[in-house]
């Protein structure tokens, strides 16, 4: 793929799908992009190195200057999530920046990831502190997330324990 140049985007449709438009968010790569909406803001994440968001007013205007959600791989053994609900914007990852890789000679290297959590109001102008919520397992992977009102879910795959046989 080459060193560039990239840039990021949506395209959308205001009228059910007839017609569609394009919007650049970035002049950065974004290989697995998502988007979501919150009572004020239509917020767009990119992946890859670094994880990475931005937003704009729903009524139209300009995009936010992108802003840095964590400075690790966010894809790793998985994928990020988000969800919003009124006029919070919440997003969750696989992070791999404590990671335990252990040699093992009698098979596969051991490593972990950890599950971190970020959220934002519409009204914030950064998103919150992260938050390590895997804290105390070996391991995990794929988190997904669902948000209402004062209620966030942040669902996960892993383990609490294993033995050094054991590879994520």
């Amino acid at each position: 793929h080459g060193g560039g140049p990239f840039a990021s985007g949506i395209i959308f449709s205001l009228d059910a799908g007839k017609t569609w438009r394009f919007e650049k968010i970035a002049g950065r790569r974004a290989p697995t992009p998502s988007v979501c909406r919150t009572s004020s803001f239509i917020y767009y994440f990119g992946t890859i190195f670094p994880f990475w968001s931005s937003r704009r007013p729903v009524e139209g205007g300009a995009w936010e200057e992108p802003q840095i959600l964590s400075k690790t791989f966010a894809r790793v053994f998985g994928r990020y999530d988000i969800a919003s609900h009124g006029s919070l914007a919440h997003v969750c990852w696989p992070d791999r920046r404590h990671d335990k890789w252990r040699f093992n000679p009698t098979g596969p290297r051991i490593e972990n990831c950890d599950i971190y959590y970020r959220r934002r109001k519409d009204a914030d102008s950064e998103w919150g502190k992260e938050v390590l919520l895997s804290k105390g397992l070996l391991y995990c992977y794929a988190p997904t997330i669902s948000a209402e009102g004062d209620n966030v879910v942040v669902t996960w795959a892993g383990i609490q324990k294993a033995d050094r046989s054991h590879t994520a």
